[in-house]
């Protein structure tokens, strides 16, 4: 049943990133947390394990392409390893009801920010050497070590934090930047299962779950090709912005139940 439902929920994952080329990972511990019922710390651990092995799969199919910069990605992961690293660590010691209510607020951000961004093109930027963005380090290697601690902390990839990071800072043109994102979140990845010491894979979630976003994935991609891509963005927006209302509900939930659990459980 596990691996049904494993090759099912990394469907729908596979069906955003293939519609829109992007978004996948933000579904992935909601999926594995609301979907399949595991608990808030060990789906952390297989987001991790799921989102970095998808994330290195796209980042070579770009590579392949020419479109990943090295330097950037080393630039960006430098600061980002240590970051996720430190989430991670982080993410093993809070409560699980703490993870959900950041999940919340990351995904309503990102549902608020898509919607908005529908129907409009991401132009590139003045094209710039590659010594450019080593003058513009310093934001680079702040936003690092943010999106890096996002991911061990959450289990996300970041993607809709680091593209407009690479872009304005950067300089680096949108498809290439989304390419060397991916490079990005994959060694985040790494980085915060590292922390975690590996505990918690389970090998019949993860690989169902990869097979399945990587075929939905494909096929998504050509039937979203005669769609309104600003209309599926809109819709996946108004989907994760209601998902991301009833993590913050359950969240709070499970936050008031913690705070009254002492005195449920105090002598008379």
């Amino acid at each position: 049943m596990d691996i049904a439902l494993s090759l099912f929920f990394g469907g729908l994952v596979g069906l955003s990133l293939g519609a829109l080329g992007a978004g996948g990972s933000i579904l992935v511990l909601p999926a594995l947390i609301y979907g399949l019922g595991i608990g808030e710390k060990q789906s952390v651990v297989l987001a991790l394990a799921i989102v970095g092995a998808t994330s290195l799969y796209g980042s070579v199919i770009h590579a392949r392409q020419g479109r990943v910069r090295a330097g950037a990605a080393g630039l960006f992961s430098v600061t980002g390893f240590a970051g996720a690293f430190l989430g991670a660590t982080l993410s093993a010691r809070v409560p699980g009801f703490v993870l959900l209510l950041c999940l919340a607020a990351v995904i309503l951000f990102a549902g608020v920010r898509m919607y908005r961004s529908a129907g409009r093109a991401r132009p590139d930027p003045t094209p710039d050497p590659d010594a450019g963005w080593l003058r513009r380090s310093a934001p680079l290697l702040v936003a690092g070590v943010a999106v890096g601690f996002l991911t061990g902390f959450l289990g996300v990839g970041g993607g809709f934090l680091i593209v407009p990071a690479l872009t304005l800072v950067g300089r680096l043109p949108v498809k290439h930047a989304i390419g060397t994102s991916l490079v990005v979140i994959s060694i985040n990845c790494a980085s915060g299962l590292i922390a975690h010491g590996f505990e918690g894979l389970d090998a019949m979630i993860i690989l169902p779950f990869i097979v399945g976003s990587f075929v939905a994935s494909t096929f998504a991609a050509k039937i979203a090709s005669g769609l309104s891509p600003a209309t599926l963005k809109r819709a996946f927006a108004v989907f994760i912005l209601v998902l991301g209302t009833v993590m913050l509900v359950d969240g709070v939930r499970k936050l008031t139940d913690a705070s009254r659990a002492p005195a449920l459980e105090a002598p008379e």
